[in-house]
């Protein structure tokens, strides 16, 4: 029975040791995943600066585009087109840097979605460490409950043994009196 509980007692703490490594590595994880959303982060915020930047020059060339047909003065049609075809051309990086910007924030989601799981397996493990320490200390009880029941058994034996040793010891003594007289 011993050796059952020795058993029990090295598995559930070469569980809770191999959980507490891959508890560990997971931390790792997370604190890489961490700073690879602060990096993404970083990276969203300077296209969201260069997607404003793309759009005041989107409304810029259609302010001017609005001055020259405006009625207050002549237009030259060459003008117009020039104008109109460097509006164009701010509409399509405008629209390259918001599909940029677009892909950037789903990066950003795939890696809070990433830390969202590693912090759900790092919880699972945590779980599993504490049930795993509850059980070896629930064993660890066992084996003094036992042992002292041992104990006291042994005791008890000894006891009853060197009683009746003692009452054997009187015994013949007894009859050796009865018997001189």
């Amino acid at each position: 029975m011993t050796t059952m509980k020795d058993r029990r007692v090295m598995a559930f703490s070469t569980i809770r040791n191999r959980l507490t490594r891959a508890r560990a590595a997971l931390r790792d994880t997370l604190a890489e995943q961490q700073r690879e959303r602060d990096e993404a982060d970083a990276r969203l915020a300077e296209q969201q600066r260069v997607l404003a930047h793309a759009a005041e020059e989107v409304d810029r060339r259609t302010a001017r585009i609005d001055r020259l047909l405006d009625g207050r003065g002549p237009v030259r049609i060459d003008e117009l087109l020039d104008w109109e075809k460097l509006l164009a051309d701010a509409h399509a990086r405008r629209a390259r840097e918001l599909d940029t910007l677009e892909r950037l924030r789903d990066g950003v989601a795939a890696i809070e979605q990433a830390i969202g799981t590693t912090r759900t397996a790092i919880l699972r493990h945590d779980v599993r460490i504490d049930l795993c320490s509850v059980r070896l200390d629930r064993l660890g009880r066992l084996a003094e409950a036992r042992a002292d029941d041992l104990q006291d058994e042994e005791s008890e034996e000894t006891f009853v043994a060197r009683r009746g040793a003692a009452s054997a010891a009187h015994t013949p003594r007894r009859c050796a009196a009865e018997g001189t007289r």
